[in-house]
């Protein structure tokens, strides 16, 4: 099942930036797969990855923390009942259409206010069976690109059968190798983020 965590408040072809209640804000993680329907084409499903999470100084905050009031009731009415400003910055890696999936950028990106879902688990699973959304990850010039790959990787080899996990690593590693060929430190520091040795059965 998918959990809604936003909606969309502005995008661009590589990209959104979607905007997430407070009582959301645990549901998604750096590095998470997000989902978002292009509102035009119905059948067209907009994978992405949240590559950084931003919370903006709201005048209330500010006011109780100088005036040292950050008793319990005050943080959870703060929390829960007020609207705090929290955005999720995602990239976008590919798309299915009509069931079939594509490691490009989406024909067009979603509408302001369209709904964004943490990926199910089948979707993962088959988006990641390949790893074309490496290359542009990896050169994109997007700062925490190592951490953002390793942290899918985390979670693509997650969802998969046990006695199936550490080969799918060796796999992404010998992709990267590929890659990275040429930058020995950025491959070392990549492969040291994803430790393959957590998922040895």
């Amino acid at each position: 099942m998918e959990i809604t965590i936003g909606n969309v408040l502005r995008a661009s072809s590589t990209g959104y930036v979607c905007g997430v209640h407070s009582n959301n804000y645990g549901k998604a993680a750096f590095g998470a797969f997000v989902s978002a329907t292009d509102a035009t084409h119905t059948n067209i499903n907009i994978i992405g990855l949240i590559q950084a999470i931003r919370i903006d100084d709201d005048p209330l905050a500010r006011q109780l923390v100088m005036s040292g009031k950050t008793d319990r009731s005050a943080l959870r009415d703060q929390r829960e009942n007020r609207l705090i400003p929290v955005e999720m910055e995602i990239v976008n890696i590919g798309y299915f259409q009509d069931n079939t999936c594509i490691h490009n950028l989406p024909p067009r990106p979603p509408l302001i206010l369209d709904t964004v879902q943490l990926t199910s688990q089948a979707l993962i699973y088959s988006f990641t069976s390949k790893f074309e959304y490496f290359r542009p990850l990896l050169f994109s010039g997007i700062a925490n690109s190592e951490a953002l790959i390793a942290a899918a990787i985390r979670t693509s080899a997650n969802i998969r059968p046990t006695n199936s996990r550490y080969a799918y690593l060796v796999a992404t590693g010998r992709m990267l190798s590929n890659l990275l060929g040429n930058d020995l430190p950025r491959l070392k520091h990549l492969l040291s983020l994803i430790n393959p040795n957590t998922y040895q059965t």
